[in-house]
C-alpha cells in the first residue's frame, strides 16, 4: 500500500527513484552553470532553490522563478522571501531588533503576514523569519541586531506572532537558529563556535521561544545552525548541524516537532573546513534534517551523489529519506504549490510594496526609535543655525552567503538632516584617516554649534568587526564630545555601542540605517513625531532592559 499522506496529493516517497527522493532533500544553490541546473530541475533531482534576484526588477524575478518552476520535474520551494529579491516592502530584515523595541505584538504579527504574502506574490515560499535567537551576548557579531532581544519571554511573544503572520499567508516559517545562537561570540560562517550552557539554561532561554511555538503549533520550518552544545551533546566540537542527538533525540523526539527541518548552509566554514562538502552532506541528513542548504560553491551533483552512496551503503536507512520526502511533498501540497507552481505577475506588482504595506513598514520605523539620552529634543529648526554632519560607513558591503549588498547610508542621513537644517556641512570618516585628517574634522568641529554624528554598524556575516565602532572613529567622537558643543549621536546600528557615548546631549538608536529609520530619527530630533521605543537588550546598568526615553 502506498504511503500518501494526503489523498488528493498527486506524488509521494512510494511515486520516486532513489534520485529524485535525494533531490527533494536539497536545497540548490549552484547558479554558476545555469544548463546543469536546469538540466538537474528537469530531472527532479533538486527540490529547492534559493536564487538571489536582488539585481532584478519584480518582473524579472518572477520570469526567473517561473521559468524554473516550469521546467522542473516537480515544484520546487523557492528561498528566501524576506532577502532574495527587490521591489518588495524594505522591513530591513537584519534589523529584526526593531519589532523588539517597538514592543508590538500587532507589528510583529504585520511584519511576518506582509512579508509572506509579498514573497508569495514574487514566487518565495521559505520566508527567512522569523529569527528565534535570544541575543544574551552583546559581543555576538552575527546575530545581534537580527535578534528580536535579550528576553527569552519578549522573544517568544513578538516571534509567534511573526510566525502567525506567516502561517495565514501561506508560508514556510524559518525559525532560527535551532537551539539557539544568541550566546555566542564567533560567526559560525567562520568557525565552530561553542554554547557552554546547562540543558536547565538552555530550556530557560533557547529553547523557551520554539516550545512556545510548538505549543501553539505555529512552525512549519526550523533552520538549524554550526554550533557545539556540550550539554546537548558529547561528541567535542561536534556542531548542532551533525548532532542526532540534538536533530533527532532533542528536537523530533522530546520536542515533538512534526515541521519541516532545515540547516543553515553547508557553504559556511564551520563545516565545510573540517568536513568537506561530501560528509557534510550526509552527516547534515543523518542527523535528521530534511532538507540542507547545498554548498553553493560547489556542482549539486557532488552532494546528490554522496547522498546516494549513503543510502546504498545503508549508512543512511531509506525509510529516514522517505519520511523526509514525504514530510515535503505534503508541505508543498499544504502550501499550494503543487496547485499554483508559478505565479501572476500582474498579481505580484500589484501586492508588493503597496502604500497600505510602505504603512506598516514607516511604522515599525518610527515606533522602535530610543532615546537613551535627552538634553534638548526636539531641536530647533533655526534658518541661522548651522550644523555639521559626521558619519562613517561610506563604503559597499557585501554579504556573501546571503547574497546581499549594503548601500552605503551616508547621503540619505545627511540630506534629511539638511532639509531641517539647510546649513548643514557634511564630514565622512574614513578608517585611513591619518592622524592629521582626524584633527582637521576637530578642527572643523569647533566652528560649528551643533554636531550630528550617525554611527553605521552592520552585521555582515565573515566580518566579525561589522558590529563594532572602529577605535579611530570611537576616540575621534570622545573628541568631540570633549569639545561640549551641543552633540547628537544617532546610532543606525548595533545598540550596545551607545553605552560608549552616554555624555552626548541626545543619543538614540534605531538598530537599522535602511532608509524608513533614519528618516524616522531626523523626524523624531526634529520633534515632527515623538519617540516610543524601549531597549529590548541591556546594554549597561544605566541603559537597561526596558529603557527608553520619551
Amino acid at each position: 500500500m502506498k504511503s500518501k499522506i494526503i489523498s488528493k496529493m498527486p506524488v509521494c516517497a512510494d511515486d520516486l527513484t532513489l534520485g529524485e527522493k535525494i533531490g527533494q532533500l536539497i536545497c540548490g544553490r549552484y547558479f554558476d552553470d545555469m544548463p546543469l541546473l536546469e538540466d538537474l530541475l528537469k530531472k527532479g533531482l533538486i527540490g529547492a532553490l534559493t536564487p538571489s534576484c536582488i539585481a532584478k526588477s519584480l518582473s524579472e524575478t518572477i520570469d526567473y522563478i517561473n521559468h524554473f518552476q516550469q521546467i522542473s520535474k516537480y515544484p520546487l520551494f523557492i528561498g528566501f522571501g524576506n532577502v532574495s529579491f527587490s521591489g518588495g516592502t524594505d522591513f530591513a530584515p537584519l534589523a529584526y531588533m526593531r519589532i523588539g523595541a517597538a514592543r508590538s505584538a500587532e507589528l510583529a504579527y504585520l511584519y511576518g503576514k506582509i512579508t509572506t504574502k509579498e514573497s508569495r506574490a514574487a514566487g518565495f515560499h521559505i520566508i527567512g523569519l522569523p529569527n528565534f535567537d535570544v541575543n544574551t551576548n552583546p559581543l555576538n557579531p552575527i546575530i545581534n541586531t537580527r535578534s528580536l532581544g535579550d528576553n527569552a519571554e519578549l522573544v517568544a511573544e513578538l516571534a509567534l506572532e511573526t510566525c502567525r503572520g506567516i502561517l495565514d499567508e501561506k508560508g514556510l516559517t524559518c525559525a532560527m537558529h535551532f537551539p539557539g545562537h544568541g550566546d555566542t561570540a564567533h560567526d559560525t560562517h567562520i568557525a565552530v563556535a561553542v554554547v557552554e550552557k546547562s540543558i536547565k539554561e538552555m530550556e530557560e532561554t533557547e529553547l523557551l521561544p520554539y516550545q512556545k511555538a510548538l505549543n501553539n503549533n505555529l512552525l512549519n520550518g526550523i533552520c538549524t545552525n554550526h554550533i557545539y552544545y556540550p550539554a546537548l551533546e558529547k561528541e567535542k566540537n561536534l556542531p548542532a548541524t551533525f548532532s542526532k542527538n540534538i536533530i533527532t533525540g532533542l528536537l523530533r523526539n522530546k520536542m515533538q516537532y512534526k515541521g519541516i527541518i532545515m540547516s543553515d548552509s553547508l557553504t559556511m566554514k564551520a563545516v565545510k573546513d573540517s568536513y568537506g562538502i561530501e560528509e557534510s552532506a550526509v552527516r547534515a541528513i543523518e542527523a535528521g534534517h530534511d532538507i540542507i542548504l547545498q554548498d553553493y560553491a560547489s556542482d549539486p551533483r557532488i552532494t546528490i551523489e554522496a547522498l546516494m552512496k549513503a543510502v546504498n551503503s545503508g549508512r543512511i536507512n531509506e525509510k529516514q529519506i522517505n519520511d523526509s520526502v514525504n514530510r515535503i511533498l505534503n508541505t508543498k501540497w499544504q502550501l499550494g504549490i503543487f496547485q499554483n507552481k508559478t505565479v501572476s505577475k500582474e498579481h505580484a506588482l500589484a501586492v508588493c510594496n503597496s502604500t497600505e504595506h510602505q504603512a506598516i513598514a514607516s511604522r515599525v520605523a518610527y515606533e522602535s526609535v530610543t532615546v537613551l539620552e535627552n538634553n534638548g529634543l526636539p531641536l530647533n529648526r533655526n534658518s541661522e543655525l548651522k550644523s555639521l554632519c559626521i558619519s562613517n560607513g561610506s563604503f559597499l558591503e557585501e554579504n556573501a552567503d546571503w547574497e546581499t549588498v549594503h548601500e552605503p547610508a551616508n547621503d540619505m542621513f545627511y540630506n534629511s538632516v539638511k532639509k531641517q537644517i539647510p546649513d548643514t556641512a557634511n564630514l565622512i570618516f574614513r578608517d585611513t584617516f591619518s592622524e592629521k585628517e582626524l584633527n582637521n574634522i576637530l578642527l572643523a568641529a569647533k566652528s560649528y554649534p551643533l554636531i550630528i554624528i550617525a554611527l553605521f554598524t552592520r552585521v555582515r556575516c565573515y566580518h566579525e568587526d561589522s558590529i563594532y565602532i572602529a577605535p579611530k572613529y570611537k576616540s575621534l567622537i570622545q573628541n568631540i564630545l570633549n569639545l561640549k558643543k551641543k552633540t547628537v549621536i544617532i546610532n543606525y546600528g548595533n545598540p550596545y555601542a551607545c553605552k560608549y557615548f552616554s555624555d552626548a546631549d541626545i543619543l538614540m538608536c534605531t538598530y537599522s540605517d535602511c532608509n524608513a529609520s533614519i528618516k524616522a530619527s531626523v523626524d523624531i530630533l526634529f520633534g515632527e513625531k515623538k519617540a516610543s521605543g524601549r531597549l529590548p537588550v541591556k546594554i549597561s546598568d544605566t541603559y537597561y532592559f526596558g529603557y527608553g526615553l520619551k
